[in-house]
């Protein structure tokens, strides 16, 4: 998981030892909330996924069959798109 994370991180224009941080981060701050809320995974997901947001285009990328660098590729894409909403 973290070397998928760190791979599509990088795919996006992130350094190595920065990609490594981030997927290393990502997956400890989720598995904690997991830990202190006793919601599962799921449920998690569905309360910070924003509608249009940048992670639910990643997952509508990954529900689709695509990897976890085209899911990175589109939350980038849709960031691109709504910073220039601001």
């Amino acid at each position: 998981y973290i070397k998928r994370l760190t791979e599509a991180a990088e795919k996006i224009g992130f350094d190595p030892q920065t990609a490594t941080a981030l997927a290393s981060t990502t997956t400890s701050s989720s598995l904690h909330l997991i830990k202190v809320t006793g919601m599962p995974p799921a449920q998690l997901l569905k309360q910070i996924t924003s509608k249009g947001g940048t992670t639910e285009a990643a997952l509508k990328i990954l529900a689709e069959g695509g990897s976890w660098k085209q899911g990175a590729l589109a939350a980038l894409k849709r960031a691109k798109e709504l910073s220039k909403k601001g």
